[in-house]
């Protein structure tokens, strides 16, 4: 019976090896570039049917600059294609395609090289001139240049080109390594190999990336260099702290997170290395992650909470720059971890026959809960989360409350209260506590005209205060799209949202995980009744809330699609995967992670590291 279900794992997940293999060669297109260009700026590619309007969800991206001459990014297969916009710029540059090649498994590539193909690129708009002369130099005449190619002749696919060897030797060395390692999926232990590999990778885009060509990171660098040599908050609006304030007029010194303090003092420790403060401050980062995944080593629980960060590519990405979610992603797993270990302290807390609980753990799990309420606001909702997990506990775990339990838990809330609310009071004093005032003052003072609180709403950014300008609250789900942003951007989507996959990458993702949701969820309700699905319903529920929450915030506040947002979900769900760890155990399962952190391997490797632009040179 184990030998039969060896070799069906063996088979099942070979398949599903191949199968994704070919379907990432061969339901996509490679384009190669050759260019030159004088200035740093993005190329794109759109893609789109003939009845299809143009749009950010169908297009891919890569950075350019002067010295680099040949480029690569992935679009769908061009028999789903009818018309390519190419923008060779989005600011002032000129650029000379030298060559374009857009190729796919089984098809004749379509080859831009010479005067006579070049000519098959018709410039629609935003060009100032397009001159073919051994290769294409177009000079841009807005930030928009535009040139339109139509596939009237698609690449014919043909089965008798395919490459079945790359196959065969793959479905073999999958084989091979499930049979081999067969001990790693005893316990979770192959999570801690998959940990190292994403280390390896996180570390390379940290190293690698050009400084602030991740979201918002020029201003928490500089927010944390403010702390490597304070320890106060600062005066808001002071001149020490004028380089932290963003274009909206915000600094994140003011929102009363605590790791740039934390983040800070750690980089003040390297400070007299010959390396930059964003590399040092980034390498924080890492270090965060390193501690998780060095924990999994030895602990069975850690390495089944880990999971969940190994779903999506988005997760790593967010540890490989700096910035103030790593660090609540960090504290929630740690917290996270104290809940499901059986003899962490927090459950000793909680256990009710035992009185040696000692105030040193009330200090520990009280100081734990107060670093995470000192993170992102929409941790909270993990804070809730947690909340219901112990009621849950109580009522399927026969977990006890009695007087010594209240006791303590009352406690922790009183050590988490005094060090979130002794932050806050010192930021205050120092603001002589008119802090509030202080920051609208700033933010009048800094911000960008079409960011400041006194323009007129008719003449700020677009995206503000939506409600205010009429939007209907479907309006932001439906023509904004708010939901497919907030998707790809939560699973894959990089640099200031310029660095994507395709749309083909992002459907295959989103039905692996509706696969796995529906396979997870039917497994826990058939196989652990009432306690699963109240578990489910609580997980639900706290996700519809933030969901709901950062919805509103969108529609009354700023639009903004990111699922970083939702980074609370992943404890959540490592809290749930524990608890039903037995009714998730099974193959059908196993292969839905297998696949889906494959596919967050390929886009981290050829889109967010292939995409991102790269430093040159020097760094010291």
């Amino acid at each position: 019976m184990e030998n039969n279900r060896l070799f069906l794992t063996m088979f099942i997940t070979a398949i599903a090896a191949v199968v994704l293999y070919n379907v990432l060669t061969i339901g996509s297109s490679l384009v190669e570039l050759q260019l030159e260009t004088d200035n740093v700026t993005t190329f794109r590619m759109y893609y789109k049917k003939i009845d299809e309007p143009w749009t950010q969800q169908q297009v891919a991206s890569v950075t350019i600059k002067p010295g680099q001459k040949e480029y690569s990014f992935r679009i769908p297969r061009l028999a789903n294609i009818d018309l390519l916009r190419i923008d060779t710029s989005e600011k002032p540059a000129v650029v000379t395609i030298r060559s374009l090649s857009i190729s796919q498994e089984g098809c004749e590539p379509l080859v831009f090289a010479s005067d006579s193909d070049f000519e098959q690129l018709k410039p629609i708009e935003g060009i100032a001139s397009a001159v073919i002369n051994n290769g294409l130099t177009v000079t841009p005449a807005t930030e928009d240049p535009q040139l339109h190619y139509t596939l009237d002749n698609k690449p014919v696919f043909s089965f008798t080109k395919l490459h079945w060897l790359p196959s065969a030797a793959l479905f073999g060395a999958v084989c091979l390594l499930v049979f081999l390692g067969r001990p790693l999926f005893v316990e979770f232990r192959f999570t801690t190999y998959i940990g190292f590999a994403v280390i390896i990778l996180i570390m390379a885009m940290a190293v690698v990336s050009i400084p602030n060509r991740h979201p918002d990171e020029h201003v928490h660098i500089a927010a944390g260099q403010y702390y490597m040599d304070h320890w106060l908050p600062p005066v808001v609006g002071s001149a020490e702290v004028e380089g932290t304030y963003s274009d909206y007029g915000i600094s994140r010194l003011h929102s009363g997170e605590i790791v740039y303090l934390i983040a800070g003092k750690f980089a003040s420790l390297f400070s007299e290395l010959s390396y930059p403060d964003f590399l040092i401050l980034r390498l924080f980062n890492v270090f965060l992650f390193s501690i998780i995944i060095l924990t999994g080593i030895r602990s069975y629980e850690m390495r089944i909470l880990m999971l969940p960060l190994f779903l999506s590519p988005q997760v790593w990405y967010v540890f490989s720059y700096f910035n103030s979610d790593a660090f609540a992603v960090f504290m929630m797993i740690m917290a996270a971890y104290q809940c499901i270990r059986q003899d962490s302290w927090f459950n000793r807390i909680l256990d009710g026959d035992s009185y040696r609980f000692g105030p040193v753990r009330i200090l520990f799990i009280g100081i734990l809960l107060g670093l995470l309420l000192l993170t992102k606001i929409n941790f909270y909702f993990f804070v809730l989360f947690v909340g219901g997990y112990v009621l849950w506990k109580m009522i399927f775990r026969d977990q006890k409350l009695n007087r010594p339990v209240i006791t303590r838990i009352v406690s922790v809330v009183l050590v988490a209260v005094m060090l979130f609310g002794g932050m806050r009071f010192l930021d205050q004093w120092v603001n002589d506590f008119d802090k509030k005032a202080r920051v609208a003052k700033a933010q009048e003072a800094f911000a960008l005209e079409q960011f400041k609180p006194s323009t007129p709403l008719d003449k700020k950014f677009l995206y503000l205060q939506l409600r205010d300008r009429g939007t209907s609250f479907r309006g932001i789900i439906g023509p904004l799209q708010w939901g497919e942003k907030t998707f790809r951007s939560a699973v894959g989507e990089y640099g200031y949202m310029n660095v994507s996959a395709t749309a083909y990458h992002y459907n295959l993702v989103r039905y692996s995980m509706v696969a796995l949701l529906v396979v997870s969820a039917l497994m826990i309700i058939l196989r652990t009744g009432w306690a699963g699905i109240s578990l489910l319903t609580l997980i639900f529920g706290c996700l519809g809330a933030l969901i709901g929450a950062v919805l509103y915030h969108c529609w009354t506040v700023d639009f903004q699609a990111q699922g970083r947002y939702l980074l609370p979900l992943i404890g959540m769900m490592g809290i749930v995967l524990y608890e039903t760890r037995r009714a998730v155990s099974n193959l059908l399962a196993t292969i839905c992670y297998v696949w889906i952190i494959g596919l967050s391997f390929y886009s981290y490797i050829f889109f967010a590291l292939a995409g991102i632009g790269k430093i040159t040179g020097s760094m010291g």
